[in-house]
């Protein structure tokens, strides 16, 4: 049902593209048609060619105004069969995920001789009995999850000979993936080793050949590996609740922020680093908290540190007067004193980051109180938190990027269990790492950082889609930034760390929490004319994707004119699929505001 109606979709626009090519080629015989034309150009063949290009031009307005996501779930027997969900968690879910589900439904029904409202029957069944306990009472689990197995053992399902061995190598990843390495490693020892006999070198000179060539073979072994694993394995894509409405307060959140102040004149920086997170994440469930330490020194107590905390106390003050009611905001200060620390012969904040994190889960968990000595806004407000997304004093979060990542890790599939007896996890994660990337501004600021930083002004965001690691063993690696589950993370990590033992601690937790990677796509910006006739950089959008950026467009002002309907009826829609959306290379940068509240910001109302 899924692929008809799509299909039917994609199928009525070709036609009616073709019978506007075909009626631009008859009225301007000079244009040479961009593609070969079918049997759908002899469709409104009653009509002249102007009217059969008005009225092309006036159903793909019409076409472009209609929501195909909300028709076909209003539309689909499986849809509403799967919104029977007995864990209630399926309706809750973002159309990806759902997609994937009703997918699963049409390959277990192909691959069985089964239809596919009784392959959701099946489902249901399985979610609906009684031993069923989170996650196997949700349908996502028997579709997506652990529990396809049993599924397609129940209705007697034969995958595909690809699938079959898709299915094999994931079963297998690590044998695969070392001998792999292992194999391609000694190919690219074989060229050297070879030249090296030719040239009649002794046993000690190919000796010592061979092992300066095996940095760069085991470079070459890696890269080439990795590539042909993402042509072969698809992106393992999280599931996900649906939080683009808000945050449940059930998920309430809080953005931390781990910082070393030296100076008050760092303040500023970091205040309006906070503010700008609060901006593009304006929920009502998300709290933005300072962890901070002074600077490490001889002594406990150094000239400048009162003048620090009355800077970071006095800025914290300012932005809950000015975003919060009667000063109760949603910003916090947590400010930690010295600590001696014989290993170091310093005085300084205890396990620096980690330890930050490690006292505010105490703290928001209950178990501890006296961690920090300088307080600032509602504490209570942080009791309880369920989440905590962290974010370095160099880290942008995008526009609504706090309500995915709490989405992503508050489904059920991705939550994590513990064994109640070891306190490992097993099953699901305790973090989301997402993709973290260099933008465009930081990128261009030297040489090195242009060589490192890759192609920022070219579509940045696709170079992560797939990863290895999470693709084939279904665990990504953690570098300090992303999300965590309070309770799980830090029941994982009890008494794993001893004191003034760990250089990388984002490693050591993602290994015992179990780190996932949330892959999915971002939003970039591309050069077009197609909106004005004159080059300009903007979001891509529907038209820049089914149009191409590229794509010769008329001359200006024509060009504004010509999709004048279109942009009409799709802005009536409350859509932005054929308007221009004028940006910068940084297109994480933009959010969606309306216009009244725009126009009161700039006229300081």
């Amino acid at each position: 049902m899924n692929i008809l109606i799509a299909d039917d979709h994609a199928n009525v626009r070709r036609g009616l593209r073709e019978i506007l090519v075909d009626a631009f080629g008859r009225l301007f015989p000079a244009l040479k048609p961009p593609f070969e034309t079918t049997k759908y150009t002899t469709l409104l063949g009653s009509f002249d060619d102007t009217e059969r290009a008005s009225r092309a031009l006036a159903n793909l307005g019409v076409i472009a105004t209609i929501s195909w996501k909300e028709f076909f779930d209003r539309t689909s027997r499986v849809e509403a069969l799967l919104q029977g969900d007995p864990a209630g968690v399926y309706p809750r879910t973002d159309f990806d995920t759902r997609d994937r589900c009703r997918k699963a439904v049409e390959e277990l029904a192909y691959g069985s001789a089964r239809s596919e409202p009784e392959v959701v029957e099946s489902v249901l069944a399985q979610a609906g009995a009684e031993c069923a306990t989170r996650p196997h009472d949700h349908v996502g689990y028997w579709l997506i999850g652990d529990g396809r197995r049993d599924v397609e053992a129940m209705i007697g399902y034969r995958p595909s000979p690809v699938a079959a061995c898709r299915r094999w190598l994931l079963r297998n990843a690590g044998p695969v993936y070392a001998a792999a390495l292992l194999i391609t490693g000694i190919a690219a020892l074989v060229l050297p080793a070879f030249y090296l006999a030719a040239e009649g070198t002794g046993p000690l000179a190919l000796t010592v050949g061979i092992a300066l060539a095996l940095l760069p073979a085991s470079v070459l072994a890696v890269t080439l590996v990795h590539w042909i694993v993402t042509l072969v394995v698809s992106p393992r894509v999280l599931p996900k609740l649906d939080f683009k409405e808000g945050i449940p307060p059930d998920c309430s959140t809080a953005v931390v922020m781990p910082v070393i102040v030296g100076s008050p004149a760092e303040v500023p920086g970091l205040i309006e680093r906070m503010e700008m997170h609060r901006l593009r994440n304006p929920d009502a469930s998300v709290q933005f908290a300072l962890l901070s330490d002074h600077i490490d020194a001889p002594a406990e107590h150094m000239p400048g540190d009162i003048e620090v905390e009355e800077e970071i106390v006095s800025s914290i003050r300012r932005l809950n007067a000015r975003y919060g009611q009667n000063g109760d905001g949603p910003f916090h200060l947590l400010h930690r004193s010295r600590r001696f620390n014989p290993a170091e012969d310093c005085w300084m904040g205890w396990e620096r980051k980690r330890g930050k994190l490690e006292q505010f889960n105490r703290f928001v968990l209950g178990e501890e109180t006296t961690g920090f000595s300088v307080t600032e806004g509602n504490m209570d407000a942080l009791r309880g938190i369920r989440f905590v997304v962290t974010a370095d004093a160099d880290t942008t979060l995008p526009p609504g990027s706090v309500s995915r990542l709490v989405g992503t890790l508050a489904h059920p599939l991705n939550s994590a269990y513990l064994d109640q007896a070891s306190g490992r996890v097993r099953a699901g994660y305790t973090v989301v790492q997402p993709r973290v990337e260099i933008s465009p501004e930081s990128g261009t600021r030297s040489l090195f950082a242009r060589l490192y930083a890759g192609d920022t002004a070219v579509d940045i965001y696709s170079r992560a889609v797939s990863d290895v690691y999470q693709d084939l063993f279904g665990e990504g690696i953690y570098v300090g930034k992303g999300i965590y589950e309070v309770a799980s993370f830090h029941q994982s990590l009890k008494a794993r760390v001893p004191e003034n033992s760990l250089v990388s601690h984002d490693l050591f937790e993602g290994v015992y929490g179990r780190a996932a990677l949330a892959s999915d796509a971002a939003r970039h910006t591309a050069l077009t004319r197609l909106f004005t006739g004159r080059p300009a950089r903007g979001i891509v959008n529907r038209l820049i994707r089914e149009l191409g950026a590229a794509d010769p467009a008329p001359a200006f002002p024509l060009a504004t004119a010509a999709i004048a309907p279109l942009r009409k009826a799709a802005e009536a829609a409350d859509s932005g699929d054929f308007s221009p959306l004028w940006s910068g290379q940084n297109a994480s940068g933009c959010r969606s505001v309306p216009a009244a509240e725009l126009t009161r910001g700039l006229a300081g109302i």
